[in-house]
């Protein structure tokens, strides 16, 4: 009939095009529940560029013991 080797590869096989088919139908789009609202905070980054840029770097670089200075 099969060997054991021939049945491991199948399975084997069959876990690989399963592995690869699940995925794609697992994200299909649901709907919507419920009400939604659009997000009203600030955007996180756009708050820690704008705090860096209000930061004397110099003065901080100033302050920290480094061998080295690194150019600004």
């Amino acid at each position: 009939m099969f060997s054991v080797k021939t049945v491991r590869y199948g399975v084997s096989a069959m876990a690989i095009v399963l592995a690869a088919v699940a995925p794609a139908q697992a994200y299909k789009h649901l709907g919507t529940a419920g009400r939604t609202f659009p997000i009203v905070e600030p955007d996180a980054l756009t708050e820690i560029k704008e705090a860096a840029a209000r930061v004397n770097w110099e003065k901080v670089w100033d302050k920290q013991q480094f061998p080295d200075k690194p150019e600004t």
